[in-house]
């Protein structure tokens, strides 16, 4: 049963799919290829992280991290950017 959990995260983070249109810093269109994945421990984190990705990624301190909780994340969030110095600001938290 644990191997099957396991995979069934796997298989959601892998996928990668983008939660936003637009760069949570500047608010211009985001572009492929340039993303950000951060981690979450539970579902209310994630409702909370994708509500303010801005505020969200000026708390992220390790990836692999809750934001809030700073528990292991289980599920992962990718996030776009529209050019490589938001993406930039948004890892250095600003």
């Amino acid at each position: 049963m644990k191997l099957v959990a396991l995979l069934s995260i796997v298989a959601i983070s892998a996928s990668g799919a983008i939660v936003n249109k637009d760069c949570p810093m500047s608010g211009n269109s985001i572009k492929d290829g340039i993303t950000y994945t951060i981690s979450v421990c539970c579902k209310k984190c994630e409702t909370k992280a994708l509500g303010n990705l801005k505020e969200t990624l000026k708390r992220v301190k390790d990836t692999t991290k809750c934001p809030f909780s700073n528990r292991k994340g289980t599920k992962q969030i990718t996030i776009g950017f529209c050019c490589k110095s938001c993406l930039s600001d948004a890892k250095k938290g600003n």
